[in-house]
């Protein structure tokens, strides 16, 4: 129950802190919302080509992007999870069937760099990192699992971004 009340506060928060912001400036400020009936929003990502805005859906286990104000997929019917892995990522607690599974567990934080590469954390203890390149459609149809060395404990990510050389900081 708290996080959904932080979930249905922090869009009434938001727009009464920039309500505020606009009338001491002397502007006017119109608010509106992008997508309806999301389940657990986590993460919100621009393109930097096209504009258009990825939310990443906890509830849903799916990502989502907004194309003339209504929310679609974004990666394509049956994507799947390239086996390019090096060995020492697999392991006794993160075999090679969890880390090939096209599913997305609780997606949380995104990023996309400036080529389109879109980047997806799951919000899970031990979660992957799954980097999607768009194909010459502009599809997402093929996760490369991101392998992070030297984590000898449980962990969970918290936040992703790409730097504008499109290096990715976790």
């Amino acid at each position: 129950m708290r996080n959904g009340s932080r979930v249905r506060f922090f869009p009434a928060v938001c727009a009464a802190v920039l309500g505020w912001a606009a009338a001491a400036s002397g502007q006017t400020l119109t608010v509106r919302s992008l997508a309806e009936g999301l389940q657990e929003p986590a993460g919100a990502a621009v393109h930097p080509v096209t504009g258009d805005v990825y939310v990443s859906e906890r509830g849903g286990g799916r990502i989502l992007v907004t194309r003339n104000g209504r929310p679609e997929p974004a990666f394509a019917s049956g994507w799947t999870v390239s086996e390019i892995l090096p060995r020492w990522a697999i392991a006794p607690d993160m075999p090679m069937e969890k880390w090939m599974e096209p599913v997305l567990h609780r997606p949380g934080p995104i990023s996309i760099s400036t080529n389109g590469t879109l980047f997806v954390a799951e919000q899970v203890p031990n979660g992957r990192i799954l980097e999607f390149r768009p194909d010459d459609q502009g599809r997402y149809a093929v996760a490369r699992c991101v392998p992070v060395p030297w984590l000898d404990q449980e962990f969970m990510w918290r936040e992703l971004q790409v730097d504008p050389g499109d290096r990715l900081y976790i």
